[in-house]
């Protein structure tokens, strides 16, 4: 079963300290269910890291994270969709749906290679972090634990 929760399902389980996320996670195992996350929500949830502490996003990104889930990719969709029925048209076969599921979030969006191979040893909330600082992260988790440092008096005000 998959579960699509929307920004303001994602921002409630935010302000409940963790403890929804954790009632969440519960509840999806108990269906065998995962919940489907897209580059879209995760940027309309970071949105406050713009106009608020990024201590309140961070813990949702890493706890999003931890819960079963599978990302949508939307960003080509529709041009996945002509390709496949072009093909299908071309090559005389029936049609074959585009799955648009995709593993992790860095395959929800375009980024170079060099930058894909970046994120892909980073957390959702060192990637999200990232891009709302725009790509200012160096390659080191240095700058990731200083900010974490400056901030956590707001972290502890979350939690």
């Amino acid at each position: 079963m998959l579960v699509y929760p929307d920004s303001s399902d994602l921002v409630r389980l935010e302000r409940d300290g963790g403890r929804s996320v954790e009632e969440f996670a519960v509840w999806l195992g108990s269906l065998g269910a995962r919940m489907v996350l897209s580059a879209t929500v995760i940027a309309e949830v970071a949105q406050p890291l713009d106009t608020a502490p990024a201590a309140r996003v961070m813990p949702l990104m890493n706890g999003l994270e931890a819960l079963p889930h599978v990302w949508f990719r939307s960003i080509d969709i529709e041009k996945r969709e002509l390709e496949m029925a072009i093909r299908c048209h071309a090559s005389r076969l029936p049609w074959a749906p585009v799955v648009p599921f995709v593993e992790t979030y860095i395959d929800t969006f375009e980024c170079s290679s060099s930058r894909g191979s970046f994120y892909r040893s980073r957390s959702l909330a060192e990637i999200v972090w990232d891009q709302m600082s725009q790509g200012r992260l160096r390659p080191s988790k240095t700058v990731f634990e200083n900010w974490l440092v400056e901030n956590r008096a707001a972290i502890c005000a979350t939690g």
